[in-house]
C-alpha cells in the first residue's frame, strides 16, 4: 500500500489531540476552521436552526448564487460520529453548490457518545422531511432531493437512505465519499492497511461501539446505523461511490457497490489510487480536485429533468405482492385440497373411485409437495423464484386438468398425483417467500402473512361453492378441466406480467460474502434457532390439525352438536385469518422473535376453554383462539428464517421448515386418534396438547434476539 505523495500532510493532521473528548472537539474544530477556502464565492451561505426530535438541529444552506437549484444535497460531515462540525465539510458543500447548481444542507447532527444511535439518524430524518415540506418555499424539487456524507457522514447517508426507502420518502440519489458502513470491520483492507494515518483497527471498533450505544440496535434498525448489515438493498436510491485506495474502508465500500449491483441500483464506484481516508481534506492535492469534478459530474447526472426522480422498486414489490397472492390463491391447499370434499362425494358417489383410494390421492399428492419442497427452495435459491414458480404453476394447472381422466388412467394415476405435489412445491410457498423477503423490510412479516397465509385461506373459503356450481353444470370431469386451465393460464398470466424476482444476488458474492446476504443450508441446519423454530410450529400444527380432523368426535364427547362442531371449523379458519394478519403486524413492530409466543399463548388458551367447555359458546371461542393462535405461529415461519439465517439460501432453509411442518401437521389426526384408542380419552389427550403447546411456547422464548448480522 503506497499513499500519493500529496497526501503526506494528512500524516501530521491525523495525529490525535491530547486530552479528554471536549479538548479533543475544540481543537478539531479548529483544525477545520483554519483549512477553510478564503475568497470570494457565487454560493450563498445561510445558517438556521430547523425544528428536530431533542430540539433544535443546527444546519448551513448553501444556495447556488447564478439560478434556483436543480435540486437539493442534505450532506453530513464526517469526524468517526464523535467529532467535527460544520467546517469540516464548508469547501465540499461549496464546491457542490457551486459547480452542480443545487442547494446543499449541511447538517450538524447530535454526536456520539453523548448522543448514540438513533441521534444523528434522526436529526437527519427531521432535516429530510422539513426539507421535503418547504422544497417549493426553496424553490426545489420535492422529487430531487438527494443525501450525501463523508466517513462516518457517509454511514448516516447510507442509513437514512434505508429508513428513507422503508418510510416510503422519496430520495433520488445518494453520494458517498469513503463511507463507514461495516460496524464489524470484516473485510481484508481494515486489518491489512495498517500504515494508513487513520483510521486504525481498533479506532474503528471505538468509534463504531461510541455510535451505536450500549444497547445496540439489531435487525432492520441496525441496518439505519451500520447499512452493510442491510439485509436487502432492493429500492436503494442510485449512488455514487467515492473511495480511497489506500483506505481501510476501500473494502467494504466495494462491497457495498457490489451489493448495490446485484440489487438493481444505479451505482458507479470510484476508487483514488494512493488515497488514504480523509484525502478530501488536501483540497489543493490534484486527486482531491479531479475527484471532486467527478462527483459533480454524478449530482449533475442525478438532478437533470431527464433523471428518473423516484426508483421503481416500490411498484414493482406491490406488483410483485399482487402477482404471489394471486398465484398462492391458486395453490394446492385451496384448488385440490380445497375442492377434495366435494369431488370424493361425487367420485364415490358414482363408484369412480373408492373412498379409500380417491384419499390416498390426496395423501400422495401432500407428501409429495412436503418432501419436493427442499429441492424447490434449491432451485429457487440459484435460479429466481420466477423461473420455477412459472413452469410449476403452469404444470401444477395441467395436473389438476389431468385428474380429469382419473378412471382412464389406471396406475398412472399415482405419478400424476406425484407431479401434482412437486409442482405445487414449484409453484407455493417457498418460492413466493423468497420474493417477498426479498422486496419488503418494514412491512415483510405483514407482506408474507398475506401471501403464504390470507390469500390460500380466502382462496380456500370461496373454491368450494365455485367448485361445487362447476360439478352441478359440467360434472366432475369438466370441473376439473377448467379448474386446472384457469390455474395454468391466470397463474402463468399474473406471473409473467407482475411478477419480478426479488433483487437479491442468487449467488455467492465475489467478494466475500457479507454477513447480510445470509447463511449455508448447512449452516442454518446445524443452528440451534432452526430446529427450535421449525419444531415450535410443527408442534402447533400437530395440535391443531389433530383437533380439527376430530372435530365431531370432540364435539360428541363434550356434548355440543354436530351443526356446532361443522361451524367450529369455520370458526378456526375465520380466526386464523385475523391472527395471520396480526401476526405479521406485531413481529414487523416488535424486534424480538420472542414476539411469536403470543400465537401460543393464544392456542393454549384455545387448548383450555375447549377442555372445559360444555357449552357451545365455550366450545366455538376455545376452536377459535387456537385457530388464530395456531396461525398467528405459522405465518410467522418464514419471517423468522429471513431474521435468523438471511435471504441467500432463503429458498432452501424455509423448504426445510415446510417440509418438517407439513409432514407433522398432516400426522396430527393420525396421532390423536390413536391417543384416544388408547384410552386416553379427551381430557388426557387435550392434556397432551397442552403439552406440546407450552413446549413450543418455551422453544420460542429460549430465542432472545435476532442476529445482529441481519
Amino acid at each position: 500500500m503506497t499513499i500519493d505523495p500529496s497526501f503526506d500532510a494528512l500524516k501530521t493532521l491525523f495525529q490525535p489531540p491530547e486530552g479528554d473528548l471536549a479538548s479533543v472537539r475544540i481543537a478539531v474544530a479548529a483544525g477545520e476552521a483554519a483549512r477553510r477556502r478564503s475568497g470570494p464565492s457565487s454560493a450563498q451561505v445561510e445558517a438556521r436552526r430547523l425544528p428536530g426530535p431533542a430540539g433544535d438541529v443546527p444546519v448551513r444552506l448553501y444556495r447556488p448564487g447564478h439560478a434556483d437549484p436543480v435540486g437539493a444535497l442534505i450532506y453530513f460531515h464526517g469526524g468517526g460520529f464523535v467529532v467535527g462540525g460544520l467546517d469540516g465539510e464548508h469547501d465540499r458543500c461549496m464546491d457542490y453548490a457551486e459547480q452542480a447548481g443545487c442547494l446543499v444542507v449541511s447538517v450538524d447532527y447530535r454526536l456520539a457518545p453523548e448522543n448514540p444511535f438513533p441521534a444523528a439518524s434522526d436529526d437527519g430524518l427531521a432535516v429530510l422531511t422539513w426539507l421535503a415540506e418547504h422544497a417549493e418555499t426553496l424553490g426545489v424539487d420535492p422529487r430531487r432531493i438527494a443525501l450525501g456524507g463523508a466517513s462516518a457522514g457517509g454511514a448516516i447517508a447510507a442509513g437514512l437512505a434505508l429508513r428513507a426507502r422503508d418510510l416510503g420518502r422519496g430520495v433520488c440519489f445518494v453520494l458517498l465519499v469513503q463511507p463507514a458502513l461495516d460496524h464489524l470491520s470484516s473485510f481484508a483492507s481494515a486489518r491489512t492497511l495498517e500504515g494508513a494515518p487513520f483510521p486504525q483497527p481498533g479506532q474503528l471498533g471505538q468509534t463504531w461501539r461510541a455510535y451505536l450505544g450500549s444497547a445496540a440496535p439489531s435487525g432492520a434498525t441496525l441496518s439505519y446505523a451500520a447499512p452493510f448489515s442491510a439485509e436487502t438493498l432492493a429500492g436503494f436510491p442510485p449512488t455514487c461511490l467515492m473511495l480511497g485506495g489506500a483506505d481501510p474502508l476501500r473494502d467494504e465500500g466495494m462491497a457495498f457497490a457490489r451489493r448495490l449491483l446485484d440489487a438493481g441500483s444505479e451505482v458507479e464506484l470510484h476508487v483514488v489510487p494512493g488515497a488514504p481516508h480523509g484525502f478530501d481534506m488536501v483540497d489543493a492535492a490534484a486527486l482531491t480536485r479531479s475527484s471532486v469534478v467527478v462527483r459533480v459530474a454524478a449530482l449533475n447526472r442525478a438532478f437533470t429533468p431527464s433523471a428518473p426522480a423516484r426508483s421503481n422498486s416500490r411498484s414493482a414489490a406491490r406488483n410483485t405482492l399482487i402477482a404471489a397472492s394471486v398465484a398462492m390463491a391458486l395453490s394446492i391447499l385451496p384448488v385440490f385440497a380445497g375442492t377434495f370434499p366435494l369431488f370424493l362425494n361425487v367420485l364415490t358417489r358414482d363408484h369412480v373411485f373408492t373412498a379409500s383410494t380417491f384419499t390416498s390421492l390426496l395423501l400422495i399428492s401432500a407428501v409429495s409437495a412436503s418432501l419436493a419442497n427442499v429441492a424447490a427452495g434449491w432451485a429457487v435459491d440459484r435460479f429466481g423464484p420466477k423461473a420455477v414458480s412459472l413452469p410449476g404453476v403452469i404444470l401444477f394447472g395441467l395436473s389438476i386438468a389431468g385428474l380429469s381422466w382419473s378412471d382412464r388412467l389406471g396406475w398412472g394415476l399415482y405419478p400424476l398425483c406425484v407431479t401434482l405435489g412437486v409442482a405445487a412445491a414449484m409453484s407455493g410457498p417457498v418460492a413466493y417467500a423468497k420474493a417477498i423477503a426479498g422486496w419488503f423490510e418494514a412491512r415483510r412479516g405483514v407482506a408474507l402473512s398475506v401471501v403464504v397465509t390470507a390469500a390460500p385461506m380466502l382462496s380456500a373459503a370461496l373454491m368450494a361453492p365455485v367448485a361445487a356450481l362447476l360439478i352441478d353444470q359440467f360434472g366432475w370431469r369438466g370441473a376439473y378441466q377448467m379448474i386446472g386451465g384457469v390455474v395454468a393460464i391466470v397463474g402463468a398470466a399474473v406471473l409473467l406480467t407482475l411478477f419480478r424476482d426479488p433483487p437479491v444476488a442468487q449467488a455467492d458474492d465475489l467478494l466475500g460474502a457479507g454477513p447480510g446476504f445470509g447463511v449455508d443450508f448447512g449452516k442454518a441446519l446445524s443452528r440451534a434457532p432452526f430446529w427450535m423454530i421449525t419444531l415450535a410450529v410443527a408442534l402447533g400444527g400437530v395440535v391443531a390439525s389433530g383437533v380439527s380432523g376430530q372435530m365431531l368426535t370432540i364435539a360428541t364427547e363434550v356434548g355440543v352438536d354436530r351443526s356446532i362442531a361443522v361451524l367450529a371449523l369455520s370458526a378456526m379458519s375465520g380466526a386464523g385469518l385475523l391472527g395471520a394478519l396480526a401476526s405479521g403486524v406485531v413481529v414487523d413492530r416488535l424486534e424480538t422473535p420472542r414476539s411469536v409466543a403470543f400465537g401460543f399463548l393464544l392456542a393454549i388458551a384455545g387448548v383450555v376453554v375447549l377442555r372445559l367447555s360444555d357449552q357451545p359458546a365455550l366450545f366455538l371461542t376455545g376452536c377459535a383462539l387456537l385457530g388464530a393462535g395456531n396461525f398467528a405461529a405459522g405465518s410467522a415461519l418464514p419471517y423468522l428464517m429471513g431474521r435468523f439465517f438471511g435471504i441467500r439460501r432463503f429458498g432452501e432453509i424455509f423448504g426445510a421448515c415446510v417440509a418438517v411442518v407439513a409432514i407433522c401437521s398432516a400426522a396430527g389426526p393420525l396421532l390423536f386418534g390413536i391417543a384416544q384408542g388408547l384410552g386416553l380419552g379427551l381430557s388426557g389427550v387435550l392434556n397432551i396438547c397442552l403439552g406440546l403447546l407450552l413446549l413450543a411456547t418455551f422453544m420460542i422464548l429460549s430465542l432472545r434476539r435476532y442476529p445482529e448480522a441481519f
